[in-house]
């Protein structure tokens, strides 16, 4: 069996955790705001050095399962 890595096989990695950058841009957040939700512990997370982040990505998708998608009321244009 051939365990060298591929740009075949590559595709099929699952990253294990996010950076703040990656997951600002996957929610449409500023890096700062998701920060800030880091330090609050609204969202899990651990800093293996002493600035950069680390989100595991189970801590993600919980955190999207708790959320309510937007309502059709925020979509809807106003009628005259």
């Amino acid at each position: 069996m051939n365990d060298r890595l591929t740009s075949e096989n590559m595709n099929k990695i699952t990253p294990k955790f996010m950076t703040p950058r990656a997951l600002s841009s996957r929610w449409n957040l500023h890096e700062e705001s998701l920060r800030r939700m880091l330090r609050q512990g609204k969202l899990a997370g651990f800093k293996p050095g002493s600035k950069s982040w680390r989100i595991p990505v189970s801590s993600v998708e919980e955190y999207e399962a708790t959320i309510s998608p937007p309502t059709k009321l925020n979509q809807q244009k106003p009628t005259r």
